[in-house]
Parts: C-alpha cells; structure tokens; sequence
C-alpha cells in the first residue's frame, strides 16, 4: 500500500508528509530497535551504598540522560513528491556517524539532523538495511558527541534499559 500525502497546516506552502499506514507498526519496530542500542550505552556507575537507592538510582539516571543528550539526534528527510520523513538516531561515532531507522531515511533526497546545541547538518545516507529498520548516516563536523557504547561483554541480559530519543 502507498502513503497518502496529507496536508500540514504547520508547514509554509502545504508540504505534504507521508502518512504511511504502517507507520505505528514501522515506530513499535523503531522503538524496539532503540531499545536495544541503548541497551548497549554505558550507565554511570551506581553507588553500592547509599542511604536511599532509589534516590542514587534516580541520581545515576539524571546522569545517564544528561550525558545521552548531546548525542540524540532529530532526523528529518525529504522524498519524493515534497514528503517529509521525522525520527531520531544517536551519534555513535565523533567521525559524524549517525545510527537511525531505515524507513526515516528509505528513498530521500535530502537528509538534515540537528543535535542539540550542535545545531544542524546536512547528511549522507551511508547504507540502510530494510529487513532490520537500521540506517547509517553520516555527517561532516568537529566536535560532535558520540554516545559511549558498551562493549558485549559488558552488557548483561535482563539488565536495566533507558530510551532516550527526540521528540520530534
């Protein structure tokens, strides 16, 4: 089934975005994904004592986000005819090597990410994977924050995970 262009008021001139059909099955996907690299960001270390758990336990989650946070990206793509594609992805390299979902980036002609406080920049779909949703991006800057990554060692089955992504 094709997307059905839909008008936004929101957009100067009526830029159509694609309404896909499967989209909220194409976002459980995505979500799913998402969960699963970040299960493999490094947590800051728990303290083993504390006087309140859950509030060292709330004390290490502040941090773990506020060190993501430079990291996740809004990733916006424009497809033929004038559709416009939104989602997010994570810096998982400072060579400007982006990790987002396939079916943002599937057919675009433009692709733009913006990173908080970093601003925006224009990207170049390295390769994407269909079958998995996984798209590689890659942008040209300095100074861009990497989300640190876990080795497979140390990530744990059944450990705690923390989605972090933008809100569009």
């Amino acid at each position: 089934m094709s997307p059905l262009p839909v008008r936004s008021p929101s957009e100067p001139g009526g830029v159509a975005r694609r309404q896909d059909p499967a989209r909220p099955a194409l976002r459980s996907i995505s979500r799913i994904l998402l969960i699963a690299l970040a299960s493999a960001i490094v947590p800051p270390p728990i303290p083993a004592v504390a006087s309140d758990p859950l509030a060292a336990l709330e004390s290490a989650i502040i941090d773990l986000s506020n060190r993501i946070r430079p990291c996740v990206a809004c990733i916006e793509s424009w497809c033929p005819p004038n559709a416009i594609s939104v989602g997010s992805g994570f810096v998982a390299d400072t060579a400007g090597i982006i990790i987002t979902t396939a079916s943002v980036v599937r057919d675009a002609q433009k692709v733009v990410v913006r990173l908080p406080a970093r601003g925006t920049f224009a990207a170049r779909v390295v390769g994407f994977d269909a079958l998995t949703n996984l798209a590689v991006l890659e942008v040209q800057g300095s100074g861009i924050p990497a989300a640190p990554l876990a080795r497979s060692p140390e990530a744990m089955p059944g450990a705690w995970v923390m989605i972090l992504g933008h809100s569009y």
